[in-house]
């Protein structure tokens, strides 16, 4: 989305690499250190991948941390709560009842693990469905906000500048700030 060129030369120093700065934000992916290769990982490896790159990442002085994972409750996201034990959880979804259905079951499985959920955000969305608001009321989870389909989103990737006109960027960073100004 930022335009990362996998082949990007990082800064490795004695205690760590320096993720690289993109537009403003620092970054980190597995894509860096494998290229445009696909990385053949299960189970055990995806959470040793993991904690490797947060190790090993020599991160500035940040306001957030933002960990961007695949959809599911596997073992490797599980693993990331033992390593940032304070971490909160930001779900999102789509109005897709099978979405929403696995979105329910993680749910209960944060609640069982006592991990705190900061919101529900609905992508793909022209409007707030009615199955997103009944799940966030009947779990106790702040409804955030719905992102429309946007199509011209596609045609934004890997150029900030186009992405920053889409509908997606601008109502993705309206929620964003109402959930800072809350949060604050």
């Amino acid at each position: 989305m930022l335009g990362l060129k996998p082949s990007i030369n990082i800064i490795r120093e004695e205690k760590g690499v320096i993720p690289p700065r993109i537009h403003g934000v620092w970054f980190m992916t597995p894509a860096i250190f494998s290229g445009s290769g696909p990385i053949p990982l299960r189970g055990i490896g995806i959470s040793n991948l993991i904690r490797e790159i947060l190790m090993i990442t020599k991160w500035p002085s940040l306001d957030y941390l933002i960990i961007d994972t695949p959809p599911g409750m596997a073992d490797e996201i599980m693993d990331l709560f033992f390593i940032a034990p304070k971490a909160k959880v930001l779900l999102v979804t789509t109005h897709s009842i099978a979405s929403i259905i696995s979105v329910k079951r993680a749910i209960n499985i944060l609640k069982d693990a006592n991990i705190k959920i900061i919101g529900l955000i609905e992508n793909m969305a022209q409007t707030p469905s009615s199955q997103a608001i009944k799940l966030c009321v009947e779990n106790g989870v702040k409804y955030l906000g719905n992102i429309p389909y946007d199509p011209k989103l596609e045609q934004s990737v890997g150029s900030v500048d186009k992405l920053r006109q889409t509908i997606f960027y601008n109502t993705l960073k309206d929620i964003i700030r109402d959930l800072i100004r809350c949060t604050s």
